[in-house]
C-alpha cells in the first residue's frame, strides 16, 4: 500500500510540473511551484499560490479521451 501512495504521489509530482509549465506561459504567474499537500490513502491537495483569485479551482490530468 506505501509503494502504491508513493507511486501516486510521483506520479502527481510529474502532472503538476507538466500542468504547471502550461500555465506559466500564459499572462498569469504562479507565485510558487505547486506542491502537494495533506495526503491520504485515497486522496492528495495539489496546492499552489497566485497573483490573483481564481474562480475555477480544479487541476485536470490525464490524456485526453
Amino acid at each position: 500500500m506505501a509503494i502504491a501512495l508513493l507511486t501516486f504521489l510521483a506520479y502527481g509530482v510529474l502532472t503538476v510540473s507538466f500542468v504547471t509549465q502550461q500555465f506559466m506561459a500564459s499572462t498569469s504567474q504562479l507565485l510558487t511551484d505547486p506542491f502537494l499537500q495533506l495526503p491520504t490513502e485515497n486522496s492528495v491537495r495539489v496546492v499552489w499560490f497566485t497573483e490573483f483569485e481564481g474562480d475555477r479551482h480544479r487541476v485536470e490530468y490525464g490524456g485526453e479521451s
